[in-house]
């Protein structure tokens, strides 16, 4: 990791900007060398993508146009050590900065911000809230391993501090070069346009679909990414919109919602679906016409999660079960025909593992559930959700309830019971286990993940190896599965890991805490962890129609 390069990035997009005289341009004019005249050396359009590689590192560059508005074009760029986003505005062959966005916070430049000018010649200078710009160069040749790159334009940033760095442009492609000298990053791919860099989207509709399933061999694999802000972020609706949008960039094809019955109805008969974002992320779901998978939290675990009212009451009480109902009547009511796959109680083999009693009342409380399901919407598929560990009660404890599944659905984490990380090379047995749990029933993997702490005796190189071989096994085994859903996009605060810790009566145990913490793609500093690469990568790959 090259120090220099990490003052400029934190100096120029952690929005600091030293206060400089607007856009005052030294030498510049508009009378360009002759050569390339009528280039277009940063050629923006939505969905085009350039991915930048460096032998000093497995973690790519990548710029990315993930939007437009009028005359602005908004991309990302990520690399190895921070995240930002840009709002670039190309205008008589000048590239203007309109806004930087970086960890949830917006600054908005003067409307004179010149970036980038590849009009002005060689030599040139000029300054603008972020530092002094250079071309060093309208002649440089950059290599890359598709071809050589003649007549670039190199352009020297100095920030207020004195720290430097070089953008490289080639005529008609773009981003050829970030850096200079053997740390350089320099052009390894580009996507044209969106089609290309990510899974294509189905066409939206108007009115709500019942979506029912597909024949198996028209099937594809779905992926999702339980999305959460960066732990340095504040949570707000900024935030999260801004993981959500990172995710469907990267080829999400689901959203996953966990409610808890106690949350969504916090008081007889009065509901309140902003519980985990439900209403939110339903009309997310319709505006990208994703389907979606709820995780009804009766049972959390190792505990009840209902109304305060019901707590003492049987399973198969009969005012259990009416609400039960009422409350899937206004579930369905809300969610526009957009759930797809539903549990009936998360990771349930922790609670009855304990309370094998209460197994046949449960199993009456969960068909009173799934036959109000199918009754309002035909198609939906019904479930509950174990643990991997737990899915030897499946066949045994939890059979009068499994019996009643339309789909085998668990948890996934690479732990032991002590919370220490087990081998990656364990997933593929993993999987044969859960296919002869199935029985012939498809199976969705609700959340998928592994720690990358040391505490947790793993890294974050253990943990991209561990998202590697889920991918490769949902692949080899892809007429068995339903999809996957990945937990979590960034690792967790303090402050919320304490009170996990505490929920789960884990208060006290520092290896849980640790692995709960580093779940996530992206670390505490909202900077990419290797599994994020591998998961951007691959996503796109699978979850194509078979």
């Amino acid at each position: 990791m090259q120090p220099k390069l990490i003052l400029w990035l934190v100096a120029s997009l952690i929005l600091c900007f030293a206060c400089l005289p607007a856009g005052c341009a030294a030498g510049v004019n508009d009378a360009a060398g002759a050569q390339d005249a009528g280039a277009d050396y940063l050629p923006l359009a939505e969905g085009k993508q350039w991915v930048l590689r460096s032998k000093t590192t497995d973690i790519p560059i990548t710029f990315e146009v993930v939007g437009r508005e009028a005359a602005a074009y908004r991309v990302n760029f990520d690399n190895p050590w921070v995240k930002s986003e840009l709002l670039l505005v190309p205008r008589d062959r000048r590239v203007y900065l309109a806004e930087v966005n970086y960890g949830g916070q917006r600054k908005e430049m003067r409307s004179q911000t010149v970036y980038f000018d590849f009009a002005a010649p060689e030599g040139a200078s000029w300054s603008n809230e972020i530092g002094t710009m250079k071309i060093v160069s309208r002649r440089k040749t950059v290599k890359t391993p598709e071809r050589v790159h003649q007549n670039c334009i190199q352009i020297l940033e100095t920030n207020p501090k004195g720290d430097q760095l070089f953008w490289t442009f080639a005529p008609n492609v773009g981003w050829v070069q970030f850096g200079e000298g053997g740390w350089a990053f320099t052009l390894a791919s580009m996507v044209s346009d969106l089609a290309g860099a990510h899974a294509p989207r189905r066409e939206e509709t108007t009115a709500p679909v019942l979506l029912a399933p597909a024949r198996r061999s028209q099937e594809p694999l779905y992926i999702g990414l339980s999305t959460n802000p960066f732990a340095n972020q504040p949570i707000n609706a900024q935030s999260l919109t801004e993981r959500y949008e990172q995710s469907l960039a990267a080829g999400v094809t689901f959203l996953y919602i966990s409610p808890k019955w106690n949350e969504l109805e916090p008081s007889a008969g009065s509901y309140n679906f902003n519980s985990d974002g439900f209403d939110e992320k339903i009309q997310r779901a319709e505006r990208d016409n994703l389907p979606v998978v709820v995780n009804l939290r009766i049972v959390d675990t190792n505990q009840r999660s209902m109304p305060p009212d019901l707590a003492g009451r049987a399973f198969n009480d009969s005012v259990m079960q009416s609400r039960l109902r009422s409350l899937i009547d206004a579930l369905v009511a809300r969610s526009r025909g957009r759930i797809r796959w539903i549990m009936i109680g998360n990771e349930i083999d922790g609670y009855f593992g304990q309370r094998s009693r209460e197994v046949a009342a449960y199993s009456q409380l969960f068909r009173a559930g799934a036959e109000r399901l199918r009754q309002l919407q035909p198609g939906i598929q019904v479930s509950a959700t174990f643990t991997f560990d737990g899915l030897a009660l499946a066949g045994s404890t939890l059979k009068p309830l499994t019996d009643q599944c339309d789909f085998l659905a668990a948890t996934y984490y690479l732990i032991r019971p002590d919370f220490t990380t087990r081998d990656p090379g364990a997933v593929e047995g993993d999987f044969q286990r859960m296919i002869s749990v199935a029985g012939g029933k498809r199976i969705l993997l609700q959340e998928v993940g592994c720690p990358s702490s040391p505490i947790n005796r793993s890294s974050e190189q253990k943990q991209a190896q561990f998202v590697t071989k889920v991918f490769d096994s949902l692949s080899a085994h892809s007429n068995d599965f339903i999809g996957a859903n990945f937990f979590l996009m960034s690792d967790l605060p303090d402050w919320m890991v304490n009170e996990f810790a505490r929920y789960y009566s884990f208060g006290n145990v520092e290896s849980f805490k640790a692995y709960l913490q580093t779940l996530g793609m992206f670390d505490g500093q909202g900077r990419p962890k290797r599994s994020w690469e591998v998961f951007r990568d691959r996503t796109p790959q699978i979850n194509t129609p078979r």
